[in-house]
């Protein structure tokens, strides 16, 4: 599986982001907290819609046809733009050393 980007959904308050692929985030851009949790993509294959959802959530259904996915993609940049996450740089997600 390969990619250009590491996607995240804050647990604190619900940021979408994503980063470069040789960026791995430690904090949430808006809110500052480590709440983190990876993202990856599901591809239906009976309509092609890529649903994304946090990584280990259990069961993804389509969001189209409501059909149950397995077998995950690492989505790339486009596609979490497309999915309404930002584009952050390193400065905005990674911890500040003093």
């Amino acid at each position: 599986m390969e990619s250009d980007a590491n996607g995240y959904i804050c647990a604190a308050c619900g940021e979408r982001f994503f980063t470069a692929r040789n960026v791995f985030a430690e904090c949430c851009p808006k809110c500052r907290q480590p709440n983190l949790v990876e993202l990856v993509g599901y591809t239906c294959p009976r309509d092609d819609t890529l649903t994304i959802a946090p990584r280990g959530a259990g069961p993804v259904a389509c969001l189209q046809c409501r059909a149950a996915l397995s077998g995950f993609k690492l989505p790339l940049a486009e596609e979490f733009k497309a999915w309404g996450a930002i584009g952050r740089k390193p400065a905005e997600v990674l911890f500040q050393a003093p």
